[in-house]
């Protein structure tokens, strides 16, 4: 009895102990258990891929060589664009590199791997690895591995508007029409940097004052034409005849008259005109002391090239030759002037159209600059 006495204040006094001891034994036998059935999964999973390996055929895949997906080393803008990765398409052109074979594989220019060569992506590994996803640090209008690829700072917006080539073009104008800007051979056309200033009327230096009818109304032959014309700053007179060419008009001759006498609140009031040509242009009609204009009017431009403004006053479809800084020339046509359109179009074995812009003072400032 005392034995079973000592055994009961044993449990009594540590029962908590006894406990806990024995929920950790059943624990390590689950644990047991439980890996040797995640061996016996394993077993089988590794089995069954074997079988399934074995079941494959055994020729061997043959990769892609790498060169057909070879990642563009050299950022070329123009080619990009041509391959229509630029504006108004789903790529920027300046974010993204293609497979030199032309295949449709974008990547990203940052990404450091070829998911498809698993080659290095030297053009984001070079110096523009720290590009951001912006391109343009400075907001000018050039992305910044452009600027880094012509030597500009891609944190000075300034440079955009100086000339790099010496062409006469800014560096943003150069980028924005896809020429070289270190390249004075490749530079926009010269018809980018014409503007329209305005139309210009042109008025026949001539006024008919009066006839003179000499007694004769029905012999026109016979009949004295007063006109005026005139003369430096003066105006003169001359008495001519049909047929007769006007002194300092440009080549007008006088084609026919018209005298008529009508009775105007009991007043004889002469009502006279005449008809004038130059050459086999359309005849104009010249009323007494009032102003003609030419049905060719001349149009205003105003070339803005290499830091000088010039003038050139020409007709419709008249030859502009344009030159640049080397000499080399370039000849356009005026086909059009409209209220918010003029249209030029380059002279040679294809005809091009461009829109001309009008000029402004604020752009002249910044051209000239």
């Amino acid at each position: 009895m005392k034995y079973l006495h000592l055994i009961g204040n044993f449990f009594k006094n540590y029962y908590d102990k006894i406990i806990l001891g024995i929920l950790l034994i059943i624990f390590a036998i689950v644990l047991v258990c439980q890996t040797k059935d995640l061996q016996k999964t394993q077993e089988a999973v590794n089995k069954s891929d074997q079988d399934l390996q074995a079941k494959l055929p055994t020729n061997e895949i043959e990769s892609v060589p790498d060169e057909l997906l070879a990642i563009q080393l050299e950022p070329d803008p123009k080619q990009l664009w041509k391959k229509g990765f630029g504006e108004g398409s789903l790529v920027h052109p300046g974010k993204f590199v293609h497979s030199l074979d032309g295949s449709p594989y974008l990547l990203h220019r940052t990404t450091k791997r070829s998911p498809f060569t698993e080659k290095s992506n030297l053009l984001a590994e070079s110096a523009n690895s720290d590009m951001s996803d912006s391109d343009d640090s400075d907001s000018d209008g050039i992305p910044d591995f452009v600027e880094t690829q012509k030597g500009l700072d891609k944190k000075e917006a300034g440079d955009a508007r100086l000339d790099l080539d010496g062409d006469g073009f800014s560096n943003i104008e150069e980028y924005n029409r896809e020429t070289d800007l270190s390249d004075s051979e490749s530079r926009p056309k010269l018809i980018t940097r014409l503007r329209f200033l305005k139309r210009v009327r042109q008025s026949i230096n001539a006024r008919l004052k009066k006839i003179n009818t000499n007694n004769q109304p029905d012999d026109k032959s016979n009949w004295d034409i007063h006109v005026s014309y005139k003369s430096g700053k003066k105006w003169k007179s001359d008495f001519l005849r049909i047929g007769k060419e006007i002194q300092k008009s440009g080549g007008y001759v006088i084609k026919d008259a018209q005298y008529t006498e009508k009775l105007n609140d009991k007043i004889t009031v002469a009502d006279s005109s005449i008809t004038i040509q130059k050459g086999n242009e359309e005849p104009i009609t010249l009323l007494p002391k009032k102003r003609a204009y030419a049905h060719n009017d001349f149009y205003e431009f105003v070339y803005i090239y290499n830091k000088r403004a010039s003038k050139i006053k020409i007709m419709l479809n008249e030859a502009i030759p344009l030159k640049d800084s080397n000499g080399n020339e370039e000849i356009y046509k005026i086909v059009s002037v409209g209220k918010n359109q003029t249209i030029a179009r380059e002279v040679g074995s294809e005809e091009v159209d461009y829109n001309v812009k009008e000029y402004s003072a604020e752009e002249k400032d910044r051209l000239l600059q």
